[in-house]
């Protein structure tokens, strides 16, 4: 059955309460990860969109220490699995020593660092016992293939995306899509959720907001809470009603 994993991005506006309803709710609504950003403004990659324009927003946002033991209490308390973007190398470190023993936990590497070896290996060979993604919403066929291909030998689920906000419905191939370990959605409906579902990806990601009225960049893309409990119903009817799910979709490598 799909793995759904809520991004709560930066819609949290850098607010404990939020956050904290933010991992209660994800809970509720069925999903299987609530994924937070842990970045340090920075050092963070100037080729992310409109970085310049919205760095006092990402500083105003970025999860701290006290924050991060928040988000680790807090879906511990709610029986979710928290999941973590690293946008750079000192955040490693940062995480670890957090997290202590703790082993529930999913790493991912956004799409403008697909190309950065260094920080997927050290990203990987740190936090190797437990899911780790990489998205690829921002490079070339060749490149994704190159990539994919370096690292032939781990575990590492690679995500199929396309990198604009939002994403128009009709430029997501759905075809390539099954070459690839999940779907990150960036449309502004859920109706690329539910293909993805009915194509049996094993993990499928969604921005996610408490409510679109929030001064946040990312509202045009985050699904809020009845648009997720749509697509978990989706998810949850499927598997139900198929037990033979996932023997008719081919997989195959990206050509």
């Amino acid at each position: 059955m799909t793995k759904i994993i809520l991004d709560a991005c930066n819609n949290h506006l850098g607010h404990d309460e939020i956050i904290v309803e933010m991992i209660r709710e994800a809970k509720r609504l069925g999903a299987d990860y609530i994924k937070f950003q842990l970045y340090d403004p920075e050092s963070l990659n100037i080729i992310y969109p409109n970085y310049s324009d919205y760095k006092s927003q990402l500083e105003k946002c970025q999860i701290t220490e006290g924050k991060l033991r928040l988000i680790l209490n807090e879906t511990f308390k709610s029986k979710i699995r928290p999941m973590f973007t690293l946008f750079s190398q000192n955040r490693i470190p940062f995480l670890q020593k957090e997290l202590g023993t703790r082993n529930d936990y999913a790493i991912k590497i956004a799409s403008a660092d697909m190309l950065n070896a260094t920080l997927i290996q050290r990203a990987y060979s740190t936090f190797n016992a437990i899911p780790f993604f990489v998205s690829c919403g921002m490079h070339t066929k060749l490149q994704i293939k190159g990539i994919r291909e370096n690292f032939n030998n781990t575990s590492i689920n690679w995500l199929y995306c396309v990198s604009m906000y939002p994403t128009p419905l009709k430029f997501i191939d759905f075809d390539e899509m099954v070459c690839f370990d999940g779907f990150s959605d960036h449309t502004k409906s859920i109706d690329g959720a539910l293909r993805a579902l009915s194509l049996e990806v094993g993990y499928l990601e969604m921005h996610f907001t408490l409510g679109r009225s929030l001064p946040c960049k990312d509202s045009i893309v985050s699904k809020i809470p009845s648009e997720i409990e749509q697509v978990v119903h989706f998810r949850d009817y499927l598997a139900s009603v198929d037990k033979y799910k996932g023997r008719f979709v081919e997989r195959r490598y990206l050509q």
